[in-house]
């Protein structure tokens, strides 16, 4: 029999499955989106951006969020595994980009890694936004609930209309 969290698994894995392609679908009609080994993806890169007229590419880390409809927060993650002290993906991921993707309003806000840590110190979000402990299986994932009016003013860019 399957436990409730296998199960809860398998499903949010079918939902960010879903939401990747809706972002592959979206960012295809501005870069070549390249898919990742397990190796990158075990390093927070979820896919490549590769320009189609300048010799660039993104590395890219898809984050989906349906909560944050309802809260108008964005989790930032700062712990991964609490009981290991392992860090969360604002700390830990080797992406030079984050995709931020809400689906009930099919927003997506783009949003520099560097320039998101550089914030996250200079303008105290630790002191100014609650933190959140968030039950797993045995652990806790921790992070600060960011107001997604901050988490827009430290974006490159926000897509819109994205998979509705």
């Amino acid at each position: 029999m399957e436990t409730s969290t296998e199960y809860k698994f398998r499903e949010q894995l079918a939902k960010g499955e879903a939401h990747e392609k809706m972002l592959d679908k979206a960012f295809g009609k501005f870069y070549v989106v390249q898919k990742v080994s397990m190796d990158l993806q075990r390093h927070g890169i979820d896919r490549v951006f590769v320009a189609r007229k300048k010799p660039f590419r993104w590395l890219v880390e898809y984050k989906s969020d349906s909560k944050a409809a309802e809260t108008g927060n964005a989790f930032v993650e700062t712990v991964s595994v609490d009981k290991d002290n392992k860090p969360g993906w604002l700390y830990s991921t080797c992406a030079q980009i984050i995709a931020y993707f809400i689906p009930p309003w099919g927003r997506v806000y783009i949003v520099e890694v560097t320039r998101l840590r550089a914030i996250f110190i200079e303008d105290e979000w630790p002191n100014k936004c609650p933190e959140r402990k968030i039950p797993n299986n045995g652990y806790n994932t921790v992070g600060l609930l960011v107001p997604l009016t901050e988490l827009r003013q430290c974006c490159k860019t926000v897509l819109e209309n994205v998979g509705v």
